[in-house]
């Protein structure tokens, strides 16, 4: 996003300069500005920069030529187009966001609400200009809202209040363009993220502030040129701020090499955000450490959070522990009871209980509800034929989309498999060699095959399939009690021919 708004705005600079916008050029610029916007919405503060950059060349020229009217003009129009473009794509609907994502926009008391906003900015300035204890996510509990009178944080509405009103005054008096293209230039790109155009999603974001620090960035070379000629050691000042801000830059970085440091350095800053314990969770889980995770998981229960029990669910059935993991499972479906991923992890659970109708009940319940969930799917047709069910797997596998029954292995294996045993032979025949198609590494799709081809009397088929699977896997099994049978078979068969 910042590539594109900083080459509209550069672009835009120079046809101020040459006095020259054609159409060439203006089309150049749309695309940058739509490019900006589609990477993200806030790229759309760069044309009312490119505004104020008339108003400042205006003033500083004494000049109001028709091409800077037809300029602005067009930039009106464009900003209109993209605002009706992006409302078109979105239908014309205001995002949806939970008190979990913006505890601030929930606010009842419309003057705490404003405070709870004006203090979220002053974070944001903080954040630009000193930028220490990072975190990758300020959501859910981590800079919670003012909700009372008695706050001190209420402070900050007066206190931005003053700065609004004082900031005008002092670059009048400083006089410098430079400067008060730099504060323009921030302001405005952070305006789509404050809360006052539209509602957003999150608290704070790092990745909002990249554009309105190109800003500052004008600003402090602003001041570094006026302080030179006051201060003369002001350069080794100034070297020794970038060699500073070069070693938190390795330092952040580093963080965001892996995920457990990155969720770590989360949890120093912001130790309530429940989705970061959440995402640690999901890694230490992964990685082996069941202990941890549970604990990180306990700690990211909130009383709306249905993924975080889900996890916790699944974190406790890998323990064993059973009756705690049910109730975990219940809790998340309460919550979100249209959740196809927890009722196939129910139905694992179910599995793991010993309780094959429980599965098969939550299963279907997930399938029904996400008919593309192939886990699931693929869980239903295995226990299905495991109790003797093959005529429902069939009825199933008419409503399975060819695009899921061609393209998932184990579904087109199933299906294959159930129709085997229904005698429909050449129907079974073509859907297993679909799932080897997608998977023909799979030595028990080869044995399956084998198995078909055995029943439909096709031995030296069957002989085939039975040895690839063999070298497939090392272990045999009754593979190769079927590959003798088979080879007796044939063996015999060449007798009576011989």
């Amino acid at each position: 996003m910042c590539v594109f708004a900083l080459a509209a705005l550069i672009l835009y600079q120079n046809c101020i300069r040459s006095d020259d916008f054609n159409s060439r050029t203006i089309a150049v610029f749309s695309s940058t500005v739509f490019l900006s916007v589609f990477s993200k919405e806030q790229g759309i503060a760069i044309l009312p920069v490119c505004m104020f950059l008339e108003v400042l060349h205006s003033s500083h020229c004494k000049l109001r030529n028709k091409s800077a009217v037809s300029r602005v003009l067009i930039l009106t129009i464009l900003t209109s187009l993209v605002i009706l473009f992006r409302l078109y794509i979105s239908n014309f609907t205001a995002p949806k966001f939970t008190e979990l994502d913006n505890p601030a926009a929930f606010v009842k008391d419309p003057v705490l609400r404003l405070a709870s906003y004006t203090y979220l900015w002053l974070i944001n300035i903080r954040l630009l200009l000193l930028p220490y204890s990072l975190c990758f996510d300020y959501s859910m509990g981590c800079i919670p809202p003012i909700t009372s009178w008695a706050d001190y944080r209420l402070l900050s509405l007066p206190l931005v209040i003053l700065l609004v009103s004082i900031t005008p005054y002092l670059l009048h008096k400083l006089n410098s363009r430079l400067l008060t293209f730099g504060v323009v230039l921030g302001a405005m790109s952070f305006l789509p993220a404050s809360n006052l155009l539209v509602t957003v999603g999150f608290t704070i974001a790092e990745r909002v502030l990249y554009l309105p620090s190109v800003g500052l960035c004008v600003m402090a070379g602003a001041m570094f040129v006026q302080a030179l000629r006051y201060y003369q050691n002001m350069d080794k000042i100034g070297t020794a701020v970038l060699v500073i801000a070069m070693t938190m830059t390795y330092q952040r970085s580093e963080e965001w090499r892996s995920e457990l440091d990155l969720y770590a350095s989360g949890l120093k800053v912001c130790p309530q955000n429940a989705k970061i314990h959440y995402n640690l969770g999901k890694v230490l889980s992964r990685i082996g450490d069941v202990d941890a995770a549970e604990h990180n998981y306990w700690n990211a229960i909130r009383p709306t959070f249905a993924v975080a029990w889900m996890n916790l669910g699944i974190t406790l059935m890998n323990q064993g522990k059973y009756e705690e993991s049910l109730q975990a499972y219940r809790q998340s479906l309460r919550l979100r009871p249209a959740s196809a991923d927890c009722l196939f992890n129910l139905g694992n659970l179910f599995q793991k209980m010993g309780q094959p109708l429980g599965a098969l009940d939550a299963w279907k319940n997930a399938t029904r509800l996400d008919p593309a969930h192939t886990r699931a799917l693929t869980n239903l047709l295995v226990i299905l034929d495991e109790l003797n069910q093959c005529d429902e797997v069939l009825e199933i596998s008419k409503k399975i989309p060819d695009s899921t029954a061609n393209r998932v292995a184990s579904v087109a294996f199933q299906i294959g498999t159930c129709l085997g045993k229904s005698g429909r032979f050449p129907e079974a025949e073509r859907r297993l060699k679909t799932a080897l198609q997608l998977n023909p590494q799979n030595a028990m799709y080869h044995a399956n095959l084998g198995v078909l081809y055995q029943r439909w009397a096709r031995y030296e088929l069957a002989e085939n399939a039975y040895l690839t699977a063999l070298a497939l896997d090392d272990d045999p099994g009754p593979v190769l009690w079927n590959l003798k049978a088979v080879q007796e078979k044939l063996n015999r068969t060449r007798n009576d021919i011989g």
